[in-house]
């Protein structure tokens, strides 16, 4: 079994201080929310890589029917539409459209780069003969949102969609007249004031320039060996990718100064194979492994929310959140659906 080398109170004294580098109390939660509130209202105004609009402009109601293909990636004799779940940064051209920007949660194809995956998918199926249509693109998180409010059963109307898995990302139902950077775009000028587009946030890229994100040395070592450097700070953070990496990192220091031993009898239990199972209400569908597996996740969301003073213990209990498993397959046959 793994044995501590030297005093385990020194092991002990040093787990916590590592433990401590990663919290947040509730002025640095404030902090960021407040960083990233503006973060979304300047990204709605300018083109860029974060606060994409989706081209999605209705909301599914729970009564749609129909025959739909979705492909999911991030992770067949009739003619159908295919709704396209692409898990990476691109920025919406039209619904069916749209430009390759960065890869992020380790991949990495140069080529696909400026690219639209839809015109790249279709190519793809053409070359099979098969009557397929790519006909949508939506990110997981547009999907995600789609999903929840299909099948939710609430009262209140689906306003986010959250990705927690791999990955991080989210989306959520903005006002049309917010968005400014599709204004000089002719068929979004004679949108009524309530009209909607759903935005792809793309928070894994939030705060690049590590204004008010935490930072530690196992942040610093872990951004160093990756694929994207100095990219998705917000996402190296939080999502499951790079969790047990993290998780290495400190292991390995706490080896390097002699206060663990990772030796293993093998006569361990430990050597034993396993199988690991892989006013309002404010509704939030929420996917990924990160929310549906990982003990207290959604408590600690919730203490965050109650941190955030315009929120507060008050407003967290008008949230309402729920898992809309598989959200981007489904959400991506539902955006599909939506085009006439």
């Amino acid at each position: 079994m793994s044995q501590a080398t030297s005093s385990p109170h020194g092991l002990l004294a040093r787990a916590e201080q590592i433990a401590g580098e990663f919290e947040l109390n509730s002025e640095d939660v404030a902090k960021i929310a407040r960083h990233f509130v503006q973060h979304m209202k300047d990204g709605l105004q300018r083109h860029g890589a974060t606060q994409m609009p989706s081209f999605v402009t209705t909301m599914p109601s729970g009564a749609e029917k129909g025959l739909f293909l979705a492909v999911d990636l991030g992770g067949t004799n009739c003619r159908l539409k295919l709704g396209f779940t692409f898990s990476f940064t691109y920025e919406n051209e039209s619904l069916s459209r749209g430009t390759m920007i960065q890869w992020d949660k380790g991949w990495d194809i140069p080529d696909a780069i400026g690219r639209d995956p839809c015109e790249m998918l279709q190519t793809a199926i053409d070359d099979l003969a098969l009557s397929v249509h790519v006909s949508a693109l939506a990110s997981d998180s547009v999907g995600t949102l789609m999903a929840r409010a299909y099948t939710s059963t609430n009262d209140s109307n689906t306003l986010i969609g959250a990705i927690f898995g791999t990955g991080t990302n989210a989306a959520y139902v903005e006002k049309m007249p917010n968005v400014a950077k599709l204004q000089n775009r002719p068929e979004f000028q004679d949108h009524g004031p309530e009209s909607i587009m759903i935005i792809n946030t793309e928070w894994g890229a939030f705060d690049e320039d590590m204004e008010v994100l935490p930072n530690t040395l196992y942040d610093n070592l872990l951004d160093e060996s990756s694929a994207n450097q100095k990219g998705q700070m917000l996402e190296k953070r939080i999502s499951g990718l790079y969790l047990g990496e993290l998780l290495r990192l400190v292991i390995c220091q706490l080896m390097e100064a002699k206060l663990l031993d990772m030796t293993v009898d093998k006569d361990s239990p430990l050597m034993s194979p396993h199988g690991i199972d892989n006013e309002d209400i404010i509704d939030i569908g929420v996917d990924g492994s990160l929310f549906e597996f990982y003990p207290t996740f959604e408590e600690d969301i919730r203490g965050a929310l109650r941190d955030i003073p315009e929120i507060g213990p008050e407003g967290e209990k008008r949230i309402s959140m729920g898992l809309a498993r598989d959200g981007s397959g489904v959400g991506a046959a539902l955006v599909a659906q939506s085009i006439e």
